[in-house]
């Protein structure tokens, strides 16, 4: 824009910046009036990248594909640095499912959610491999586990922790993406807990089985952590009760939701973050709980990585 005395643009403009050198910013365009500001892009349209036609083109492709994203896609609000990982997880019966279609249901309403499942990442394949494994598997009435010793176990528990790795780097990757994730339960590198290594081996066993148990610690060192994981407790009456009240194919018997309870009852997932709530309250006042910890939880991340 050449500084004419006589060009009206220039003389409104430098009048209104009260000098001859001006820069001229998004925010001093926006406080100029709307028929200063059409002349004013008239008059710089020989020097635009685009022509009119092209401004318009794109400004209806960027309507489209909002529209898409809103009606099509159910996107929504993400998040500007990265998306939040947020994990429940607790032994069977602790109310993991109720509490998770919650908070979907309420941050679906102003954020793009994910939802997924990393215990068994594939149900069907899991659970029928896991309903073979179960029916050869003899009666056992101690309270200690078995060391899994079958090479077949072995090979399943092996091949899972390879599924739930691949599950979890694909959350990390929808994470990324801006949006919000929620996962049912979480991995640990404890041995013999909920969701961790499956393969007990010792010094005396076979030789394949130690190599099998190694690998899978291997995978379970190498799983990242999630943002936020709740880990929900409640008492082993409340679990037994409402593991009889669940419809659930493949559903764990009492005996197993007792042994599971004594052997998980201590065990920390891998989070940055790792909030207890005792879920043995009435349900109404434990999802609002859940919503109001999370949400802190999730403002807490989202300023950290603002300002690191």
């Amino acid at each position: 824009l050449k500084k004419d005395p006589n060009n009206e643009i220039f003389v409104h403009i430098s009048n209104y910046l009260g000098n001859n050198n001006f820069s001229l910013s998004s925010g001093d365009l926006n406080k100029l009036n709307y028929i200063t500001a059409i002349k004013f892009r008239d008059r710089i349209s020989n020097y635009k990248r685009l022509t009119n036609v092209q401004i318009l083109l794109l400004r209806f492709k960027n309507i489209f594909r909002r529209l898409q994203k809103k009606f099509l896609r159910k996107e929504k609000k993400i998040f500007l640095k990265k998306g939040v990982i947020l994990a429940f997880t607790g032994v069977d019966g602790s109310g993991k499912s109720s509490l998770l279609s919650h908070t979907e249901n309420f941050y679906s309403k102003i954020l793009t959610t994910k939802k997924t499942h990393i215990g068994r990442p594939f149900p069907i394949l899991v659970h029928s491999v896991w309903r073979i494994l179960k029916s050869k598997r003899k009666a056992d009435t101690t309270t200690t586990s078995k060391p899994w010793t079958s090479i077949l176990k072995c090979t399943f528990a092996l091949l899972l922790a390879k599924m739930r790795l691949q599950r979890a780097r694909y959350i990390y990757r929808l994470a990324n993406k801006g949006n919000l994730v929620l996962v049912d339960r979480w991995p640990t590198a404890e041995q013999g807990k909920m969701d961790g290594p499956r393969i007990r081996f010792y010094e005396n066993s076979r030789p394949i089985v130690r190599f099998l148990g190694g690998l899978e610690q291997k995978i379970y060192n190498e799983f990242p952590m999630a943002d936020i994981c709740i880990f929900l407790r409640v008492s082993s009456l409340q679990a037994l009760e409402r593991n009889r009240n669940r419809t659930k194919v493949n559903k764990e018997t009492s005996g197993e939701i007792i042994k599971r309870f004594s052997e998980n009852y201590e065990y920390y997932p891998k989070a940055q973050l790792v909030i207890e709530y005792e879920n043995s309250l009435d349900l109404i006042k434990a999802q609002s709980d859940i919503v109001r910890q999370s949400w802190l939880a999730i403002t807490r991340h989202n300023n950290s990585l603002k300002n690191p």
